[in-house]
């Protein structure tokens, strides 16, 4: 906190609690900090009585143990950022992250070979493998058009793109939607800037199927999408899955799908 709040009334942290209810978090005063995995738990902040201003700053950590797993993203600020810088420091921050994950690998089988010359560890280099490969597509798809960016936010201000969750639960529960659903699909396989995420889609639809939907990665907390769930799994659930809003807000707008969500 870097105001003083001596005098100040609310302010305070909320945080929703697993069963859908409210915990007040009071403070912190000037000088002070709470720790909390903001990303994994939806929180925000009340608004503030009695001073002129309410003036915070974050810090984001990570784990530094090798092979602990990274959920950092870059939507909560891609929205207004500016891209290209954005986009330099998030790829060299994830590949430098690459490189020691890498060196540990290295130093892993060495010891192992020095352990058992005759053996080499092929499952855990096989696992390796599978985490990196996970791990830069991640770190790519959070990267999205800059000229798709940019046509967005001509169209829709910040709040709007960060409430497209809220309007995508109303829009694919809309029956007009449900039948202009084959023609708007059938359009969006042809539309170039979306082609990677439908890939990605058809991947998740397999993971469901499978029984396996909780192995896959959502930067909407937890995973959770039964097999036997009546609503079917599209492709808006994909981008929110992967915390793409822009690309969400740009495929709803494109095929006049936006409106939808202000009927119901």
């Amino acid at each position: 906190m870097l105001s003083d709040t001596t005098h100040m009334t609310g302010g305070e942290t909320y945080i929703r609690k697993g069963d859908g209810s409210a915990a007040k978090v009071e403070g912190p005063s000037l000088g002070h900090c709470f720790m909390l995995q903001g990303g994994q738990v939806e929180h925000l902040a009340a608004r503030a009585f009695g001073t002129a201003e309410r003036i915070t700053t974050i810090t984001s950590y990570r784990a530094a143990i090798p092979g602990f797993y990274d959920d950092s993203y870059i939507s909560n600020v891609r929205s207004y950022c500016d891209l290209p810088e954005l986009y330099t420091e998030w790829t060299n921050y994830r590949l430098e992250r690459l490189k020691q994950e890498i060196e540990h690998m290295q130093i892993t089988i060495i010891q192992h070979i020095g352990r058992d010359q005759d053996s080499f560890p092929l499952n855990e280099v096989y696992h390796f493998a599978e985490q990196q490969i996970s791990y830069l597509k991640r770190s790519v798809r959070q990267m999205v058009d800059q000229t798709l960016c940019a046509e967005v936010r001509r169209h829709f201000d910040g709040q709007e793109i960060n409430a497209v969750g809220e309007k995508w639960a109303r829009i694919r529960l809309h029956q007009q939607f449900k039948d202009l659903l084959p023609v708007v699909m059938a359009q969006t396989l042809m539309w170039r800037p979306v082609l990677p995420y439908l890939s990605d889609w058809g991947e998740t639809k397999c993971m469901i199927r499978s029984g396996n939907a909780s192995l896959v990665y959502s930067q909407q907390r937890t995973f959770s999408w039964d097999q036997n769930r009546s609503e079917e799994y599209l492709f808006g659930d994909e981008l929110l899955r992967q915390g793409l809003k822009e690309v969400l807000v740009a495929w709803l707008h494109r095929f006049n799908l936006v409106n939808l969500g202000k009927d119901t």
